[in-house]
């Protein structure tokens, strides 16, 4: 074993899993820790917030930041609705207090340098607002416990992945784009080229037509002989391992 990965063994680990604050403090001290995400959960159970400098957490919001109200009173496209008590457009959507949860600073492993802090929100009085999702989630789990029950939950995610983009989606409202498989996938093992990514050592063909054309030109270039380059055009017209349209059932 070399010197080098010697030393790679013995550094410390990175941070990870929950943080106190004062382990919150120590890790912006030395770099570690450079953005706080200061999060609320929305009216569809999404989290929204500020991302914040650490240092500028720690110095002005450890205890309390601001956010509009709005974040409580939007569709899923974030757009404000109308007729909340809560806020509205004639009280211009005011402000409403951010208080972090403390014991929620977590490391988040996809995001190097930055922490998640869940909060909750509260009124001008500082009185926590019971149409916040967290707090009714609380309401309900403490009113659970003092039956002497404790809920455990885990989460299912299903989907129906389409072809385009995202983009491409919204515009048309997000009709008419076709599924990418002709029928149900649950518990498939023989997923269509389109969802399954190999290779081309594995398949024996190039990614796209552009790069096949050019793998066949250079072979003619150097001389390979008509024999390839047929060989290289029946791998490509296979389809296996390769980047090809999929037909697919009619749009939805």
């Amino acid at each position: 074993m070399s010197d080098q990965t010697v030393k790679r063994s013995c550094q410390a680990p990175h941070l990870s899993g929950l943080l106190s604050p004062d382990e919150l403090r120590a890790a912006v001290h030395s770099g570690e820790i450079t953005t706080v995400m200061l999060a609320v959960p929305d009216m569809m159970g999404r989290l929204k917030g500020k991302r914040l400098s650490a240092s500028v957490f720690l110095d002005r919001m450890l205890s309390k930041a601001e956010a509009c109200a709005y974040i409580l009173a939007t569709d899923v496209d974030m757009t404000p609705l109308e007729g909340f008590d809560l806020t509205g457009w004639d009280d211009e959507y005011g402000d409403l207090s951010v208080i972090p949860s403390q014991d929620t600073i977590r490391v988040l492993p996809y995001l190097p340098g930055a922490a998640l802090i869940h909060a909750d929100v509260a009124d001008e009085a500082g009185e926590l607002l019971e149409i916040a999702p967290r707090h009714m989630l609380r309401t309900q789990l403490d009113k659970l416990a003092s039956l002497g029950l404790e809920v455990r939950v885990g989460l299912e995610r299903e989907f129906v992945l389409y072809q385009g983009s995202p983009l491409q989606a919204h515009a048309p409202g997000y009709r008419g784009f076709q599924p990418v498989a002709f029928h149900n996938l649950d518990y498939a093992l023989d997923h269509p080229p389109a969802l399954t990514v190999r290779s081309p050592r594995d398949s024996g063909c190039s990614r796209d037509r552009s790069s096949s054309r050019s793998t066949k030109a250079g072979s003619k270039a150097r001389g390979a002989g008509r024999a390839g380059t047929t060989a290289s055009r029946r791998r490509f017209r296979s389809g296996w391992g390769c980047r090809r349209p999929v037909r697919t059932p009619t749009p939805v």
